[in-house]
């Protein structure tokens, strides 16, 4: 069933609802990010079609802004977090009944206290992942949904910077550019749907959909996005695309980046393309 917080407004010229746009959420709560933006959107249009029995555990909350986008106010959802400092951050929002600091690997709940767990893009950067979804499975009562996503065995082929060099015959630069990428983002795992398969049903799961996303175009971009974020202002100014638009006014600027990155946001590939990430709802045995 599709999940009521997956919010659609009445148009009120020609009367008939539409999707809420996640994009111009992200970039409103993230406008110096727009590769973050970018990324947080796709996921969010994906994961709210699905259902989310109450109550909820946000596995890996963060500071909260995804969970606060993707179900609203409603006060349902348990965080959990290993960051003091972004459960912090989390704590206040009128999304979350309660936070909690802990591990992954050892959940601090009673067995079957949840009806769905959400855990976005977490299970990458915990190098006992199987461990990690036995706990979860743990704590959700018998039919509970675990709804997860993490990056899949193509990430690296997406990535901008991976191919130009390679396509310039820079192998080696390649590769390292790779380990660079594993270390900045903390990334442990690429898991093909077949260890998945494995992982959720040793783990207690049955497997209701794997589905990629995260098409390449989209992947690609996001890289760029995040390299040219990470170099110095002086180097950012100089880009010819970039710096009008990192010079404008804040509003005007959201503007442009909302126009520009909205037919990547709503881009589909068919399954054969190459995609980054997967998208997976399980079941609780």
């Amino acid at each position: 069933a599709e999940a009521d917080w997956c919010v659609v407004e009445l148009d009120s010229v020609s009367g008939m609802t539409r999707e809420t746009d996640y994009l111009r959420l992200t970039l409103q709560r993230y406008p110096r990010l727009p590769s973050a933006a970018l990324w947080r959107a796709i996921e969010l249009r994906k994961m709210c079609r699905e259902a989310f029995p109450e109550p909820i555990l946000d596995l890996g909350c963060g500071e909260g802004g995804f969970a606060s986008m993707l179900f609203g106010d409603r006060p349902s959802v348990v965080g959990l977090d290993a960051s003091l400092i972004e459960l912090l951050q989390a704590r206040p929002l009128p999304v979350y009944a309660a936070v909690a600091q802990g591990d992954a690997t050892r959940l601090p709940f009673r067995s079957g206290a949840f009806g769905s767990v959400l855990c976005n893009c977490v299970l990458e950067h915990i190098p006992d992942d199987e461990t990690a979804l036995g706990e979860t499975a743990r704590v959700l009562r018998p039919g509970g949904r675990l709804v997860l996503t993490v990056p899949g065995p193509r990430f690296h082929e997406g990535l901008y910077t991976y191919k130009a060099l390679k396509a310039r015959g820079e192998r080696h630069l390649a590769q390292v550019y790779l380990r660079e990428v594993d270390q900045r983002l903390a990334h442990y795992h690429y898991r093909d749907a077949a260890e998945w398969r494995g992982l959720l049903a040793n783990a207690g799961f049955d497997l209701v959909r794997l589905e990629p996303y995260m098409v390449e175009p989209a992947l690609s971009l996001w890289d760029r996005m995040q390299n040219y974020l990470t170099q110095p202002v002086y180097s950012v100014l100089s880009h010819k695309k970039l710096a009008p638009i990192i010079l404008l006014p804040e509003r005007l600027r959201s503007w442009l980046l909302h126009h520009w990155l909205r037919k990547y946001y709503l881009m589909e590939g068919a399954e054969s393309d190459l995609h980054g990430c997967w998208l997976i709802v399980a079941q609780r045995s």
